[in-house]
């Protein structure tokens, strides 16, 4: 007895500890978790943008970044990210985020230039593998099976790869908005506040999960948690903007500064596919991802649809962003694995699904973007995800027994 039992707990143990060991691998290998040339990249970037702003330096003035030419593992001194090469580049540098976004990096410039950047890549790593495990938690991704194909895949996909790889902060983004998804569906107001100040790092990818968020709290009456959030993010602009004055004109000036690849944009993909009339195909793409959406939502059981709501707020904030790159694709991450519990219970479809993920995230990112010249390709990922899970959503309801399916409704938690 005491044998069977044994061989029990370990295949139990096995089983449940499967996911984690192919995100273990997966992030290892691919991300990587070690890198050989962690200098290299936004890590820089980053890095130099905390030092700039603790010499009392401004990273809104283009001079500022000239200085990077003194720093750095190459002659040039300042450099990019491994997947691209190696250039000066990056002396021409206009800072495209939030002033408070440029004093998050000051614990990082306070750093030696090989200490800052290797502690920003680890708290980039920890993160990473945070938005995985909460992520597909957060929408009620359960079942091991499940859990070790989507992990490992969406680690392995092209957005992730290459957000790890060149050292932007998305997937602190991201962990914000998954915190704040958390926060609301189970009431926890330190969680909400904790989410929404990781999130506006980068406000102009995540424009409709402020808005989505609150009207969550609204619908609740969480007055106190509104003003809870509201007051630190205040403060916490205020303090920023002491410290790192903005330039508004320049940031403007920044963000419609075209990209030699082109920007991720569906605006950008419109024009791509259809140059006499960019804007109609563009708002059409729009469209038909708001559809998805609601198609979704309304297929989705009652107690996920809060959490599955935020998720569809990453995913079409990404649709109507306004500047974005390839590595803001990780904010499809919480979607994605919507995807992957429509198909918990079909386990071909689900290894099917893995590997579509992998292939297709790589094949729209590097290969059509090598033919078409211009990022713009991967502004395909977030249609097509939310086209793609909407269609998901809509065949597995068609064969899943009704007595399987959870009642219509909705049911908001309610924050103290």
């Amino acid at each position: 007895m005491r044998t069977h039992a044994g061989r029990e707990m370990l295949r139990k143990v096995v089983r449940r500890g499967l996911p984690f060991i192919g995100l273990a691998l997966a992030s290892w290998f691919a991300w990587p978790i070690v890198p050989d040339k962690p200098q290299l990249g936004d890590h820089f970037l980053f890095w130099f943008a905390g030092h700039l702003v603790l010499s009392g330096a401004s990273p809104y003035d283009l001079s500022s970044w000239q200085l990077m030419g003194t720093y750095g593992p190459t002659p040039e001194g300042a450099v990019v990210n491994v997947l691209y090469g190696v250039s000066d580049s990056q002396l021409e540098n206009l800072w495209a985020h939030p002033p408070w976004t440029a004093l998050a990096m000051v614990p990082f410039g306070a750093l030696p230039l090989t200490v800052g950047v290797l502690a920003y890549h680890a708290v980039l790593v920890i993160a990473g593998l945070a938005v995985l495990v909460a992520g597909a938690y957060s929408v009620g991704l359960r079942r091991d099976l499940a859990l070790a194909v989507a992990l490992p895949a969406v680690a392995l996909s092209n957005p992730f790869v290459t957000a790890m790889r060149t050292g932007h902060f998305d997937v602190l983004v991201v962990l914000g908005a998954v915190l704040l998804t958390i926060g609301l569906v189970r009431a926890r107001t330190p969680l909400v506040v904790t989410g929404a100040l990781l999130a506006v790092l980068k406000p102009h990818v995540i424009l409709l999960v402020l808005p989505v968020a609150a009207w969550t709290l609204v619908r609740a009456r969480a007055w106190g948690t509104i003003v809870a959030t509201i007051v630190p993010i205040g403060a916490m602009a205020a303090v920023s903007l002491a410290f790192v004055p903005l330039y508004l004109p320049r940031l403007i000036a920044r963000l419609d500064v075209k990209s030699p690849n082109g920007l991720a944009t569906t605006w950008e993909l419109g024009s791509q596919l259809a140059p006499s009339q960019p804007l109609v195909l563009a708002v059409l793409l729009i469209l038909m991802t708001f559809v998805s959406a609601l198609v979704i939502d309304r297929v989705t059981p009652v107690e996920r649809r809060t959490a599955v709501r935020m998720a569809l707020a990453m995913a079409l904030s990404l649709v109507v962003a306004p500047y974005a790159n390839a590595y803001d694709g990780v904010l499809l991450a919480p979607l994605v694995f919507v995807a992957f519990g429509f198909l918990e219970r079909h386990p071909i479809a689900l290894v099917l699904a893995g590997i579509a993920v992998v292939v297709l995230s790589w094949w729209l990112s590097v290969g059509l973007v090598a033919d078409w010249g211009s990022q713009s390709a991967t502004a395909i990922l977030p249609v097509g995800t939310l086209v793609g899970t909407a269609c998901i959503a809509l065949l597995t309801r068609a064969v899943t027994p009704r007595s399987l399916r959870i009642s219509e409704g909705d049911r908001v938690s309610r924050l103290a």
